[in-house]
């Protein structure tokens, strides 16, 4: 059986800059990065054409994994990522190294105004252990199963671990699955069991928070909580860097609370091509904290998804979407949040793209009857 083809993302590509087989920008990883004090980083990365052994924990060598380098506003880390604790070494070109920094920096750093992120080497090779069927997950990951991130990232405490915490590596996985699945009937033995590996990736991605410290390898129960996300091109396509624009620049705390009135309005933010309602069937207070667990949630499965085009989409609680009219009140505050248990009862959240022209209340009404958002759009 074919397996799938490593994913190239499709950005323009610096000359002699080498793209990797994943990356990501993400304010998580650091914002007002000074592209200078990279590059004086990056420039410490040693330099090669020749494949070397790069061992693990061994600071003895000259070619070790992980290190870090710090310089001004911005720190580079190299780790090994994946859940096989049997990795001694791993195969890497040093140019391989300076190549995916440059390109971080070239991309995030400079291309999104400062914001840090990451990028991996080898990834294929876990991809073609998670889909293999003649492979157990509940056993040990092999060490050839290993791949090598690089990340970029303003003043961190701690190593990232972006290859192991951020839930793009299990969402990545997730749908490399479910792209095979579709080549089997729904009744296909193999099918389901590519059917049931998404599932699992897919539930834990929605388990972790970007920078937090659960590894994807620590499955997630396979009961869902009650928060439902959607990704609905009806909803148009928005701006991946306008959303992470209208997400982290939002004035105030996490404990911030927004007041969302019954059903009959809706709170609006926006940011050029990306627009959030905030909306509720009953009078529900909720502090950005919460807004920000799930929408980064419908970023990660809409708008930066690593193999589908920028789609905008919905989360609320429950199997479906409460804009009813129920009279009540409630007021939530949540610890420890994450896209499974971002939103309570009756709470609602789109994200969507509309023309700039659009009246406010058509697109609204659109949102709640489950239209198309552009009908709204006017010449």
């Amino acid at each position: 059986m074919a397996l799938p083809t490593p994913y190239f993302p499709p950005l323009p590509i610096s000359t002699g800059i080498s793209s990797p087989d994943f990356n990501l920008c993400h304010p998580t990883y650091g914002t007002g990065l000074v592209p200078s004090d990279c590059n004086e980083a990056a420039s410490f990365l040693v330099a090669g054409e020749i494949q070397q052994q790069y061992y693990v924990n061994d600071a003895s060598s000259i070619f070790h994994i992980p290190f870090g380098i710090a310089r001004g506003t911005c720190q580079i880390w190299v780790e090994v990522a994946g859940p096989s604790s049997d990795v001694t070494f791993v195969w890497l070109t040093p140019d391989t190294l300076r190549n995916m920094a440059s390109w971080i920096i070239s991309q995030c750093v400079v291309g999104r105004n400062g914001l840090g992120g990451f990028a991996t080497n080898s990834l294929q090779q876990m991809i073609d252990y998670v889909t293999d069927l003649s492979v157990d997950l509940g056993g040990p990951y092999p060490a050839s199963s290993a791949f090598v991130t690089l990340s970029v990232t303003g003043p961190w405490t701690r190593p990232p671990e972006s290859g192991d915490t951020d839930p793009a590596i299990p969402l990545l996985l997730a749908a490399k699955n479910l792209e095979l699945r579709a080549m089997f009937t729904p009744s296909d033995a193999m099918g389901i069991w590519h059917f049931n590996r998404w599932y699992m990736f897919d539930a834990t991605s929605l388990s972790m928070t970007r920078g937090g410290l659960r590894h994807w390898s620590t499955q997630a129960p396979l009961a869902r909580d009650e928060v439902t996300y959607e990704c609905d091109s009806d909803l148009g396509n928005p701006i991946a860097d306008d959303c992470l624009i209208l997400q982290y620049q939002h004035p105030g705390s996490e404990s911030d609370t927004i007041t969302v009135p019954s059903n009959t309005e809706s709170k609006l933010l926006s940011y050029q091509s990306c627009h959030l309602a905030i909306s509720a069937s009953v009078a529900i207070t909720l502090t950005w904290a919460q807004v920000q667990a799930a929408l980064d949630t419908l970023m990660n499965m809409c708008i930066q998804h690593p193999l589908q085009a920028s789609v905008g989409g919905k989360a609320y609680y429950g199997p479906e979407s409460q804009l009813d009219g129920r009279q009540a009140s409630v007021t939530v505050a949540q610890s420890n949040l994450t896209g499974l248990n971002a939103l309570p009862p009756y709470a609602n959240i789109t994200l969507f793209t509309v023309d700039a022209s659009a009246s406010e209340d058509c697109t609204w009404q659109a949102i709640v009857d489950n239209l198309p958002v552009t009908t709204c759009d006017t010449a």
